[in-house]
């Protein structure tokens, strides 16, 4: 019985624990830039919400190239505040581009 109750605490709180954790959400997830001028840096800014009931970290953000330079907010979110990941690109090619970034 008590190792029954024992299983039955671990998963309560594994339950509980999954339930309390951040989420982010972003108020636009893709932006088109449309023409960009060749040796003219371009800025974009994201803003999202952290809409989970803990602060939410964001410890890396990587782009595709090395052609984009990304920033973001990097102090903890506290659930329901705001946040900004900015990415200026630089075209150092003449084309057509499709770029992306990761969090």
């Amino acid at each position: 019985m008590k190792r029954i109750l024992f299983i039955l605490n671990i998963l309560f709180a594994a339950v509980l624990a999954a339930q309390a954790q951040p989420k982010i959400t972003f108020d636009k997830d893709v932006q088109e830039l449309g023409y960009v001028l060749w040796r003219n840096p371009v800025t974009i800014t994201y803003h999202f919400t952290n809409t989970g009931d803990k602060p939410l970290v964001i410890s890396k953000v990587t782009s595709s190239c090395g052609c984009t330079e990304v920033d973001w907010t990097k102090s903890p979110i506290p659930a329901g505040e705001k946040g900004t990941v900015t990415a200026v690109f630089d075209a150092e090619a003449i084309g057509h581009f499709y770029k992306e970034g990761g969090i």
